[in-house]
């Protein structure tokens, strides 16, 4: 008897909510979504929700926070997807991943490498109407790996440029230079003991390119690094050593004495002076 009053009073509001159109001119809102669970159009708001939930991040990052003008199109895309004839579904694949290949092929122009979009189009309608590439995926790869690799390669420092920027740093005040080239500016005093090679260090420092470029930060990343002594590059070594606890440097490293002509990474170029704010805090 409860169920089938239950189901009566199911059915009454599901009819009321039928009956009742919105006034021509005025959108829904959140306002005007339904109390009551049983409602039909609750589910409806159940799945906005999660999906919204969903896109928000990916949303706000692409288009900023609360672009409505960005947000009504991208919903634009979302009715079409809706009411696409499913004899137009390839179509609307296309222009999918259409676009995640326009997204890509963007990226690549920002690195100067540059691909004909007549060419690309071409070669992909052969390869898939072919069902096979003349190029294996490991030769395509290596293609883009290599291109990516010349774009982004750091211009080499040349030794000459090296020792006339190292040469201008010394004559600053305050700067010292030990025998094989590091120089080191003393930026505050230590009252604590000196490390040694068998010891572990805790350190707060920001490493950067003698163009000021940041490539490696514990400051930044607000947590203390922690190594052993002998575990960083040879003018690190030489310097802790004769840091007390408390001390702060700023080091001005010869690439002889860090990663000498091959460079690390992809911003430490081949013979580039490494310049290190470093700050002993602790020695375990």
């Amino acid at each position: 008897m409860f169920l089938a009053l239950a189901l009566s009073a199911g059915a009454k509001k599901t009819t009321k909510a039928t009956t009742e159109a919105p006034r021509p001119g005025v959108e829904r809102t959140l306002a005007d979504a339904p109390a009551a669970a049983g409602m039909p159009d609750s589910m409806a708001l159940a799945l906005a929700t999660t999906w919204a939930e969903y896109l928000r991040p990916s949303l706000t990052k692409t288009y900023g926070d609360s672009n409505t003008v960005a947000l009504r199109t991208y919903m634009e895309g979302v009715n079409a997807a809706f009411t696409t004839n499913p004899s137009r579904e390839p179509y609307y694949r296309g222009v999918l991943e259409g676009m995640q290949l326009a997204l890509r092929l963007a990226q690549l122009r920002q690195m100067g490498i540059d691909v004909t979009l007549t060419d690309f189009n071409n070669y992909l309608l052969e390869c898939l109407l072919a069902g096979k590439s003349p190029m294996t995926n490991e030769q395509a790869n290596n293609i883009i790996n290599n291109a990516v690799a010349a774009a982004t390669a750091v211009p080499p420092f040349s030794i000459e440029e090296e020792q006339r920027y190292l040469e201008a740093q010394f004559k600053r005040e305050g700067v010292i230079k030990m025998e094989n080239g590091l120089l080191i500016e003393v930026l505050r005093e230590g009252e604590g003991k000196y490390p040694t090679l068998a010891d572990k260090v805790v350190v707060s420092y920001t490493g950067r390119l003698s163009d000021g470029t940041v490539f490696d930060s514990s400051v930044e990343r607000g947590e203390p690094a922690t190594f052993g002594v002998t575990q960083v590059i040879p003018g690190w070594v030489e310097a802790l050593q004769m840091m007390k606890v408390g001390a702060k440097w700023r080091l001005f490293i010869p690439s002889n004495l860090a990663y000498g002509p091959n460079g690390a990474g992809g911003l430490i170029g081949p013979n580039s002076t490494l310049i290190f704010d470093v700050e002993l805090l602790k020695i375990n």
